[in-house]
């Protein structure tokens, strides 16, 4: 079976031959490609002919030029492909300027004009036809029944297919075309049909066995059982997407609890399995949808009260930080706005935006001073560490310095023998670090003047960083990572690659507490790596967008991402560890642990007395109820190693145990059920391993006998193990939503989550 998009293609005739350049590079490739010279017969009536073509096909290729925006055929076809929400990629074959068809004024277009290469252009093309493209394909699928039902040339669906389709809706991805109304109607009336014959069959069963006063009872333990049925089968798929789509997974477990009381046990604990493996895979946090085209940059303000966007659409705009709602009116540019930078005061805002800076004050969201007007594209922005002055680097090679409250030239331009990537300040604050080709200048401000030799990377450096701290320059160029220490230029850690080849970094950025940094390449993946050797801490793949840059909070406990239609908040520091001395606060927390820990025994009673944790085999951990002598649940708490640890958390919420083996992990003590695997690897030398959690319970500090002591965080939302999922569940442009598997409703909608004390705070316990 070929996988790949079916494509149509829309294209004016004067643009025939790109188009069958296209056509046949995308045959040669393997998709399915419907074009009107080949598919059309010359007899044929053109414009059903098409609009068959159009619902056939899972993707629409757009070839926008002068010639295609004046052509009454090409608007049809967008207008018919838009009606009916295939997903369009547009490509241009020259620059058409921003009045553009509004069915396709928010999408950015992929260049196959000026000095661009045709071949890479169109893998860019490719790329976007086959993304998420089995969910698409059902969406052609189901339109394409959708219309035989409208024309009364096919039927309603029915038993796997109407399941399958009911599905489809509820697992729609980000960054997909919404199914039609009509699409919709037919699958509600569908759902509407299937119930009135399951009742009718019924009905005619049970008239002929027994009185018709016992049907409503019989009709309604059917459709409990029914109910029940429908919620295991969410439930098991619930469990096994757990770890490769923690937040669909939360949301499929949550829709189905409570259990109905006819479902068997093993619909429970497949939810309950489902939320415990998906709570440590689940990063993503809010998700805020771009009304206003790609978002090219965006930040959290220095309070962390609200991310702050730039967008393509000539938009600057604040969204609350825990729940991604727009935070009052948007900032309009000039035109695009690419990238800003906050003053040292935390009280303002520059953003570029073409030619042009303009400064905002945050709290007020009113422009201050002038607008600063660059004769040239301006590429970055910073402040100086006074805030007196703003300085700008343009794409003709300047960097320039300008009064933010008169929006006039300050001094001289500072001319760069190469392009300007970026510019900041940093080290001991009198230094202007500067970005260009393969090297980061470093002069002396305000004279002008190169401090010293400038560092060099391997290859073309497409961005920099430096660290809070002062000490450290982190520099990507190609695939390519390098720390160096600022006050010397020495390398502390050489240029190695932390992509594989071919891919290019395009954003990097230290953290708060400089131990950290996070690249995003120009494929749809961020990395979390060590400053202090390279490695990988964490992956984040976007199986939608591309990323475009990311930054982390200022507490570093998030990293907030921009990408072609979505700007999103990960959690980074859950399972995160750090060794001693690394940060002071830190220190503290290890101290009071070690100074308040139980020495481990094989039995251990929890805080308010209601649960008692054993170890009855050395690689087997049991929790029981104090009162009764009875198993929590059925399941087994083992190790891989000899246990050596066994402690409770504060509010008895968790219980963290350790092995031999360097084997550290945290359970859920109302379900018995694993929520975290840390690793604390030891030397040959080193026995046993110890832990427990820290006062306020936030975090678990581990050690062993050769003092190698490594506290972790484990900072999870409160509540039961049904509450903690739901808590950890993205918000979405302000709202946290459910799919219920059965609905009384012909409508397939989604259910707002107002409160997440509404999943019982007495967890029922299931034994397998």
């Amino acid at each position: 079976m070929n996988n790949k998009a079916r494509i149509f293609i829309s294209y004016s005739r004067q643009d025939d031959a790109v188009a069958n350049n296209i056509y046949n590079a995308l045959k040669a490739d393997g998709f399915q490609v419907f074009i009107d010279s080949e598919d059309i017969l010359s007899l044929e009536e053109w414009r059903p002919r098409l609009a068959e073509m159009i619902r056939s096909a899972d993707v629409v290729l757009c070839i926008l030029s002068q010639a295609s925006l004046l052509s009454d055929t090409c608007k049809w076809e967008l207008e018919f492909a838009n009606q009916l929400n295939k997903r369009v990629v547009p490509v241009a074959l020259e620059d058409v300027g921003a009045d553009l068809p509004p069915t396709i004024a928010h999408i950015n277009y992929i260049p196959l004009y000026g000095n661009v290469v045709f071949e890479p252009q169109l893998e860019k093309a490719k790329f976007a036809f086959d993304a998420d493209i089995e969910w698409i394909r059902a969406h052609t699928r189901f339109g394409e029944l959708a219309n035989r039902w409208v024309n009364k040339i096919g039927t309603e669906l029915r038993g796997k297919d109407l399941r399958n389709a009911i599905d489809w809706l509820n697992r729609q991805p980000n960054n997909t075309p919404d199914p039609t109304p009509e699409l919709k109607r037919f699958i509600a009336v569908s759902r509407r049909k299937a119930r009135r014959n399951m009742g009718l069959n019924l009905i005619a069963v049970v008239s002929i066995v027994i009185a018709a006063g016992f049907i409503a009872v019989l009709q309604k333990q059917r459709a409990s059982l029914e109910f029940a049925k429908e919620q295991q089968r969410i439930a098991r798929q619930a469990r096994d997407l757990a770890t490769r789509n923690p937040e669909e997974a939360i949301r499929m477990a949550l829709g189905v609890w409570p259990p109905a009381a006819s479902t068997q046990e093993s619909g429970p604990m497949d939810a309950l399995n489902a939320v415990s493996t998906a709570i440590a895979n689940q990063r993503l946090r809010v998700h805020i949808t771009s009304q206003k085209g790609p978002v090219l940059h965006a930040a959290f303000t220095p309070d962390q009260q609200y991310i702050v966007t730039a967008m393509n659409r000539q938009t600057v705009q604040l969204y609350d930080a825990v729940t991604g709602a727009s935070f009052g009116k948007s900032l309009n540019t000039p035109g695009p706005a690419t990238t800003f930078n906050f003053s040292p005061d935390e009280q303002r805002i520059a953003v570029a935006s073409g030619k042009n800076v303009i400064v905002w004050d945050i709290s007020s969201r009113v422009r201050t001073g002038t607008k600063i007007e660059n004769n040239v594209d301006v590429s970055a922005v910073t402040f100086t560490p006074d805030g007196k002055t703003i300085v700008t680097a343009a794409v003709d090679r300047a960097l320039r310095f300008w009064n933010p409250d008169t929006g006039k030239e300050t001094r001289p331009a500072l001319q760069m023998d190469a392009a300007i990537v970026d510019v900041f300040f940093g080290g001991d604050k009198g230094s202007l670090l500067v970005v260009t080709g393969e090297r980061v200048r470093i002069f002396d401000f305000p004279s002008g003047t190169e401090k010293r030799d400038p560092i060099q990377h391997v290859g073309q450096i497409t961005r920099a960083d430096i660290s809070p701290d002062g000490h450290s320059i982190v520099a990507a160029a190609n695939n390519m990572v390098g720390v160096w220490k600022f006050e010397t230029g020495l390398a502390l850690l050489e240029p190695q690659p932390i992509y594989p080849k071919g891919t290019e970094i395009g954003s990097i950025a230290f953290s708060p507490d400089s131990t950290r940094i996070v690249t995003v390449s120009t494929g749809k993946t961020v990395l979390m790596s060590s400053a202090e050797n390279g490695n990988e801490m964490l992956e984040i793949r976007n199986s939608s967008s591309r990323f475009t840059q990311a930054a982390f909070s200022p507490d570093g406990n998030r990293i907030v991402t921009s990408s072609e239609a979505a700007a999103h908040v990960y959690e980074v520091a859950l399972g995160l560890h750090r060794r001693l001395g690394q940060t002071s606060a830190h220190d503290s927390l290890i101290e009071a642990s070690l100074a308040s820990a139980v020495p481990y025994e094989r039995s251990l009673m929890s805080h308010n007395r209601e649960i008692t944790a054993t170890v009855p085999e050395d690689n087997v951990v049991a929790l029981e109820s104090t009162s009764s002598g009875r198993p929590i649940s059925n399941r087994t708490l083992y190790h891989s190693g000899i246990v050596s640890s066994v402690a409770f958390s504060p509010d008895d919420r968790f219980l963290v145990t350790a092995a031999d083996d360097g084997s550290v992990r945290i359970w859920d003590t109302q379900s018995s059920l694993l929520l975290f695997m840390l690793r604390h690897p030891g030397k040959p030398i080193d026995t046993s391993l110890s832990a427990d959690f820290t006062d306020e319970g936030q975090h678990v500090v581990t050690w062993r006998e050769t003092d190698d002591i490594r506290v972790w965080n484990v900072n999870l939302p409160g509540g039961n193990l049904m509450q903690t999922a739901c808590l950890v569940l993205p918000f979405k442009d302000g709202y946290r939503t459910i799919v219920p598997p059965v609905r009384n409703t012909d409508e397939v909608t989604t259910l707002q989550i107002d409160d997440c004390s509404d999943y019982s705070p007495q967890m029922p316990v299931y034994h397998e």
